[in-house]
């Protein structure tokens, strides 16, 4: 069975909290359900994009995946193609991040800080306000940030793997690899 296909202008009318569907890659989606429980959502992110592609914005900060979580009864259609025009690519259309540096080389990224620096500097504001957020209390986020902070992605100490060798005595017999019994299982 083929999906339905939903028009344009089908999907503009329906920009209300209470009866609110986005695009999302093509597939058009009722997400008034978020209404009751995600007023912040709601109002930050969703009624945004209310009746209008909203896949620029979701793909910044989901993975395909997460709006294939919604009930399969959710998912309303196919946008038709043929009811596309430049009203509603203008409609649509997001604004482009401004991109102030460019990106470093990966090869120079040595701590999570700077993982961070180049998200900060690359990121929408949008995008970077939804991966650096930190609820209300901050103790996540503080604990996360001392946790990482012992993280170095340069190493200490070098030694030669060139050639190694696993042998190992075990009980008085010799082995190619010791065994490995996990004490957590």
């Amino acid at each position: 069975m083929s999906p339905r296909l939903v028009s344009t202008k089908e999907v503009a009318r329906h920009d209300s909290p209470n009866d609110c569907w986005l695009v999302v890659d093509n597939q058009v989606w009722d997400v008034s359900i978020f209404a009751p429980d995600h007023q912040v959502v709601l109002r930050v992110f969703i009624l945004r994009y209310a009746g209008r592609d909203a896949t620029a914005a979701y793909n910044e900060v989901h993975t395909p995946a997460t709006i294939k979580a919604l009930p399969p009864t959710q998912l309303m259609g196919q946008l038709d193609p043929s009811s596309i025009d430049g009203t509603w690519r203008n409609k649509s259309t997001p604004q482009t991040p401004s991109q102030t540096t460019a990106k470093p080389q990966l090869n120079a990224i040595l701590s999570t800080n700077d993982f961070e620096d180049a998200a900060r500097d690359s990121l929408s504001k949008e995008a970077w306000a939804f991966y650096s957020s930190t609820a209300t209390d901050l103790i996540s986020h503080n604990s996360n940030q001392s946790f990482y902070g012992r993280i170095s992605m340069r190493p200490r100490l070098l030694r030669n793997v060139l050639t190694i060798n696993t042998q190992a005595t075990v009980l008085g017999a010799r082995v190619e690899e010791p065994p490995m019994a996990n004490p957590r299982y």
